[in-house]
């Protein structure tokens, strides 16, 4: 009796954790602050603030700031 071939298990591609200071920039955008006060808030440069906002779309896999507002409100980062 010829062997049965072993599939691999498939692999889900696992997203990462927002970091702190992301869920901190993530928190002030559900607060509808603009990418100005949330930079100057968290002593960081505008472009600092859309490169996390970019890595959060990325890793929540978001299309924009609706998305992220939705991923916050599922994960309870809006309490």
């Amino acid at each position: 009796m010829p062997k049965k071939k072993v599939q691999p298990k498939k692999r889900i591609a696992t997203r990462e954790k927002l970091s702190d200071r992301e869920v901190q920039v993530l928190r002030l955008i559900c607060q509808e602050r603009t990418p100005g006060e949330i930079s100057g808030k968290l002593n960081i440069s505008e472009k600092t603030f859309f490169n996390h906002r970019a890595n959060m779309i990325a890793k929540v896999g978001a299309r924009n700031n609706i998305g992220l507002y939705k991923y916050a409100v599922k994960k309870g980062y809006t309490r």
